[in-house]
């Protein structure tokens, strides 16, 4: 099985020059066929079909998804939405530029881990939770 790093753009790379030199650099190949399939037995991969017919041996595959918002409640919330990443802007709180609308996991960070949006869960959890007790204890001033 041959080896080393391939990246398989999936049509032609879409990315700045300054990421094309770092490849380059890196010497690792780019590859911009389309991706037909990928090929193996039960759960182990051993391949890449490409569209042409023609495929790259390979055991093992990273990939990173495009990601965006499925849902357009953020912008009718009135929450801001990063141009470049497509994630709802919030503060380290989670909080939104919109009161009491919090933002975590996927919605916030490009970074699609569980862990990242547990720990954001919790961030914003803790936040809520202040922002409630206070607006409790200024209500209650009554004498």
């Amino acid at each position: 099985m041959e080896q080393g790093v391939v990246l398989c753009a999936n049509g032609p790379l879409t990315c700045n020059p300054k990421t094309r030199k770092q490849l380059e650099r890196a010497r690792i190949p780019v590859e911009e066929k389309l991706v037909a399939r990928l090929e193996g037995e039960g759960d182990a991969l051993n391949g890449v079909r490409y569209a042409d017919g023609t495929r790259l041996d390979r055991e093992a595959l990273f990939f990173s998804p495009v990601q965006h918002q499925h849902s357009d409640l953020p912008e009718r919330l009135g929450c801001m939405i990063c141009a470049e990443d497509g994630c709802i802007q919030c503060g380290e709180d989670m909080q939104t530029r919109v009161p009491g609308a919090y933002a975590i996991g996927n919605a916030s960070r490009g970074m699609q881990l569980v862990i990242i949006a547990a720990g954001e869960g919790t961030r914003a959890a803790a936040a809520i939770n202040n922002a409630l007790v206070e607006a409790d204890l200024a209500e209650d001033k009554s004498p």
